[in-house]
């Protein structure tokens, strides 16, 4: 259904969750603030950094009218601060929310493209720029999103690869990637996130539960983000909590959207292409614990730890 729906600046709330990336953050900010047609409102969520974080981000832009520092004392993670975010700009009344990862810095046209394809189809829950990795910034971290129910690992287009090996039309997305997430919030109810995800998995698990009301995401190559990849994980825990959270959480978020009918494939797939797979990448380069962290995903998993695999 086309809309032809006019969105303004003020429909439009920007949220970063900070977690002891301050200069990051402020770069990120910075960026968005250079949007055409003026900065949209920005909400910082500081998820009990324990650091000089807020005193920083509060230098940064305690004069600009345009972002909110929001200081929480707890730290639920990616998933629980955009929950809180997306709170926040719900009260403001904002009806878009575009959630973005604090290590990223926007190009000024990247808003306004983003909004504007979401804005074309009342049926968009969600859209999600082209991404290229900050240190290489030719190179792409996202371009486009596959997913089969039958393999079970959501594939990041032309990862790696030069532009050319991506994308680069606006097309439809089988789950768009939470690094750059622009939101209608109006087609999702409550908190967008499953909260005991933490981190990793969560946009998946949105995009499945998005497609299966009949919703509809798309990707706008036009819009361009890059992406420091990993920054705050790094300095929270290093390898072993990112291999951790993403095998735990992507078997889980699978499991929970699987039919009966893809077991007899998924379940083989997903011991090889997502457990061995990520085991077999971290003792390449050495990381026991990253490879033990694997392991433990999987049984937590299984077990339930940090949540069960039902659907919600």
């Amino acid at each position: 259904m086309r809309t032809g729906e006019v969105t303004n600046v003020s429909d439009v709330a920007v949220v970063v969750v900070n977690y002891r990336t301050p200069a990051l953050t402020v770069a990120c900010v910075e960026s968005v603030l250079r949007s055409e047609g003026g900065p949209p409102r920005v909400i910082v969520v500081d998820n009990a950094s324990g650091d000089d974080s807020v005193a920083r981000l509060r230098a940064a832009f305690g004069t600009e009218p345009a972002v909110t520092v929001c200081a929480r004392d707890v730290n639920d993670g990616y998933t629980g601060g955009n929950n809180a975010g997306v709170g926040l700009a719900r009260a403001a009344g904002a009806r878009w929310a575009l959630l973005l990862n604090s290590d990223t810095e926007l190009d000024p046209g990247c808003v306004r493209r983003l909004v504007e394809e979401a804005a074309s189809d009342a049926e968009i829950a969600l859209a999600t720029p082209r991404i290229f990795f900050g240190d290489d910034p030719e190179r792409l971290w996202f371009g486009g999103g596959r997913f089969s129910p039958w393999r079970g690992r959501p594939v990041h287009v032309g990862f790696r690869r030069r532009a050319a090996r991506g994308w680069r039309t606006r097309r439809d997305l089988a789950f768009a990637s939470g690094c750059a997430l622009l939101v209608r919030l109006d087609a999702v109810r409550g908190d967008p996130f499953d909260a005991s995800l933490f981190a990793y998995a969560e946009d998946l698990d949105l995009s499945l539960r998005l497609r299966r009301a009949g919703r509809r995401i798309r990707y706008v190559p036009d819009a361009l983000v890059w992406h420091h990849e990993g920054s705050s994980h790094r300095r929270a825990g290093g390898q072993a909590l990112r291999f951790y959270l993403n095998t735990r959480n992507l078997l889980r978020v699978v499991a929970r959207h699987a039919r009966w009918y893809h077991w007899p494939v998924l379940g083989p797939m997903l011991a090889v292409n997502v457990v061995a797979r990520y085991a077999a990448v971290a003792a390449r380069a050495g990381d026991w614990s990253a490879v033990g962290a694997v392991g433990r995903g999987a049984v937590d998993a299984v077990l339930g730890v940090g949540g069960p695999m039902r659907r919600r």
